[in-house]
């Protein structure tokens, strides 16, 4: 409930709320470099209250598209 709160509220400001809204087609290709430079080249696991590994990070990617 709390994240579709979170998205009306931006909508209610014209905020984009994924990726795809901001115009920007995301391939499987362009999600994997994205884990791959946001976990330091899958060298580092990223995150204080659940960790994330590469894999984690590009589930989010895809789920942002």
């Amino acid at each position: 409930e709390g994240i579709a709160k979170m998205e009306e509220f931006f909508r209610s400001i014209n905020m984009p709320t994924s990726i795809s809204e901001m115009g920007i087609e995301l391939t499987e290709e362009n999600i994997k470099e994205l884990a791959y430079k946001c976990s330091f080249k899958n060298t580092r696991i990223v995150g204080k209250v659940k960790a994330l590994d590469m894999e984690d990070m590009a589930n989010i990617y895809r789920a942002a598209k």
